[in-house]
């Protein structure tokens, strides 16, 4: 991951982006998905504010590389 420098967020911030990550996670399981505990903990960092969009990204692609890149 980057050493992106983080920034303060507020309680707003916070419910803002675990309502980003409950609906994301609501869209893959209407459409009969899940994603794993490795991918909904870096979505629980970052809706707390732990760690940033861009580690959240490349933590994600680190874990699970598209297919494309092959």
């Amino acid at each position: 991951m980057t050493d992106a420098m983080q920034t303060t967020v507020t309680g707003a911030d916070v419910a803002r982006r675990q309502a980003i990550v409950d609906e994301a996670r609501h869209s893959s399981e209407l459409e009969g998905g899940r994603s794993t505990d490795d991918v909904r903990a870096l979505q629980d960092s970052w809706a707390a504010g732990e760690i940033t969009l861009e580690q959240l990204l490349e933590g994600t692609a680190a874990r699970y590389p598209s297919q494309a890149d092959r």
